[in-house]
């Protein structure tokens, strides 16, 4: 969106005003409108459009003239950073099977506006729902394998996805479920923070351990405030994982980790290259 909505509200104005607001961008003054306040109580909304922001992070400053004898100046200047992008960036959610967990990240991501979701989810014929093509596969700067690959997934279609991550190294999100199939799983292996992969275990629930405890990634602030993140985390219910063990490449950093009575599990894992990011999330 290349404008900006600003209300303007005045209170027990004892003549008719005219003020300038104006509109700033890093410093720059980008537009300026006249504005008529009447006299009595004013509350209006005014769009200002073509802001002519660079991609990147934008200082963003909005700006009201006082009127004479104005009780409360400091409410007349508003300062925020908005991140302005050359398009929305596309994810590609790959889904070795129907499922609640698939649904319900697609479901959260379209929820995000920056981001443009193309779902590919496997039936048994190894075909996708809805008859989605791999055409736009290659306009992807995100893939998110969500138990993938699967059961039924064609190996004509993971080499071709295997052939986009290395030429394009676009970053890479894997979901491991009960879908995921370990021996397809080894097709992308070069892109995973495992020397050996974790074994299919029977499901069983653990609890999250506090990441704050330990040097926390901002991926897992929640929330701003340190405390209430503290309060997040020691009140979330156990979660269900489906693989443990394996052996971790030098470098991976566990994120987020949790335990049963006896064992302890990585939740979180992260694998930073040179040339590509991934993340698997048990």
């Amino acid at each position: 969106q290349n404008s900006v909505e600003v209300q303007i509200k005045a209170v027990n104005l004892k003549e008719d005003e005219n003020v300038k607001l104006k509109y700033y961008v890093n410093n720059k003054l980008i537009q300026q409108k006249e504005i008529h306040l009447p006299a009595g109580s004013f509350n209006r909304t005014v769009r200002l459009s073509n802001i002519l922001a660079k991609v990147g992070l934008n200082n963003i400053q909005i700006e009201i003239d006082a009127v004479d004898k104005e009780d409360n100046i400091l409410n007349n200047k508003y300062t925020f950073v908005q991140t302005v992008m050359s398009s929305r960036i596309r994810i590609g959610l790959f889904s070795g099977a129907p499922s609640h967990e698939s649904k319900f990240i697609s479901f959260l991501l379209k929820k995000n506006e920056d981001f443009e979701i193309h779902d590919f989810v496997e039936k048994k014929s190894g075909q996708f729902f809805e008859q989605t093509n791999l055409n736009a596969l290659n306009e992807m700067e995100v893939i998110f394998f969500c138990g993938y690959p699967g059961r039924f997934t064609n190996v004509n279609t993971l080499n071709q996805i295997v052939n986009y991550l290395q030429q394009n190294q676009p970053s890479l999100i894997v979901y491991l479920n009960e879908h995921t199939n370990l021996q397809k799983l080894l097709q992308i292996r070069s892109w995973l923070p495992y020397e050996q992969l974790p074994a299919k275990i029977k499901s069983r629930e653990i609890l999250v351990d506090n990441p704050l405890t330990t040097s926390l990634n901002p991926i897992l602030f929640v929330f701003d405030q340190k405390d209430i993140n503290n309060e997040f985390y020691s009140k979330l219910p156990p979660i269900t994982i489906h693989y443990s063990g394996g052996l971790l490449r030098d470098g991976v950093k566990s994120m987020l980790s949790g335990s049963d009575s006896k064992n302890h599990f990585p939740i979180i894992l992260l694998n930073e290259q040179k040339n590509f990011r991934s993340v698997v999330l048990n």
